[in-house]
């Protein structure tokens, strides 16, 4: 596992995370990563997909949560997720699709891109005014009457684009 320490604002979050060009940016996937700061220490392992969580069995019954930073909730031990202790008490399985700083943009082009992997049986959309609607402003462009990321924005959230924001680059679903 690789040890991330929290230094200024959020600087291990950019660390963790990598360009997708469907969804504008994923976790690092088949990765374990442990956070650490004075105030918690967590635990996170990402699935092949680059988000939180094992995949669902074929068999199950399914919900699939679309969500930000208070969705994937990297602050705690997978265990101690909000969906996590739902889980244990409703009879279905219930996966994540987040990543702290998504808008609902990214979790729109999500659904698009991951529904069929999933096949939830029921949806379920976690929205923060701050990032889940304003960033879409930001975010979202049409191209060709497509949705799309829009990535002049992404030197915000991925480190590789810091030294690339003039690059335009638009993730398209």
């Amino acid at each position: 596992s690789m040890i991330y320490k929290r230094y200024a604002g959020h600087q291990h979050y950019l660390m963790i995370r990598q360009f997708d060009e469907s969804v504008g940016w994923t976790l690092k996937p088949n990765r374990m990563f442990e956070l650490v700061s004075e105030e918690w220490h967590s635990t996170v392992k990402t699935n092949e997909l680059g988000f939180r969580g094992p995949m669902p069995d074929d068999d199950e019954s399914n919900v699939l949560v679309l969500g930000d930073s208070n969705t994937v909730s990297l602050r705690v031990d997978y265990s101690d997720t909000f969906l996590s202790k739902l889980e244990q008490r409703v009879p279905y399985t219930i996966s994540k699709i987040s990543v702290g700083g998504w808008a609902s943009i990214n979790q729109y082009l999500a659904l698009n891109q991951y529904a069929d992997r999933y096949d939830p049986d029921f949806v379920l959309f976690q929205l923060y005014l701050q990032n889940g609607v304003v960033e879409n402003q930001k975010f979202a462009v049409t191209h060709d009457g497509e949705v799309c990321i829009d990535a002049e924005h992404l030197d915000m959230v991925l480190p590789e684009y810091q030294d690339e924001s003039s690059a335009r680059r638009v993730a398209r679903r």
